[in-house]
C-alpha cells in the first residue's frame, strides 16, 4: 500500500510540530519554507556579524514539547523553566533579569561580554 503525503507550509514550531504528529501517522511528510532556514517566528537572523532572534525565546509549555517529541524517536528531555518562576507570577517581565541558573552556564561555552 502507498503511504500518503501531506505538505506543510511553514517550519516554525507549528509547522514542524503538525510535520512531526503527520509523520507518527504513516503520512510521508514534506515542508515548504520561504525563508532560508527553518524557524517561523523562532528564526534567526545574521547579519554582519550580529544574531538576531526574530521571535519568541521562552516556551513555557515544556509538556507540549515533550508529549510532541514522544512521537519521535528520542524522547525530550526538558526540566523546570529557565527563567525566574517570579516573573509568571507577577505577570511582566523584570528589568536586568535574563534567564535563570540553566541559562547561566552557557556563560562559560559562549562568554557574553569580551
Amino acid at each position: 500500500m502507498t503511504r500518503q503525503t501531506a505538505i506543510v507550509i511553514g517550519s516554525g514550531i507549528g509547522g514542524i510540530a503538525c510535520a512531526i504528529r503527520l509523520q507518527s501517522l504513516g503520512f510521508d511528510t514534506r515542508i515548504v519554507e520561504q525563508l532560508d532556514a527553518p524557524g517561523g517566528r523562532a528564526y534567526v537572523r545574521r547579519a554582519e556579524g550580529f544574531t538576531f532572534d526574530m521571535g519568541p525565546t521562552v516556551l513555557t509549555v515544556p509538556h507540549f514539547i515533550e508529549e510532541l517529541f514522544s512521537l519521535e524517536r528520542d524522547s525530550a528531555m526538558l526540566g523546570e523553566p529557565d527563567f525566574p518562576v517570579d516573573v509568571l507570577a507577577e505577570k511582566r517581565i523584570l528589568s536586568g533579569i535574563s534567564g535563570g541558573p540553566n541559562t547561566s552556564r552557557y556563560l562559560e561555552i559562549v562568554p557574553v561580554l569580551p
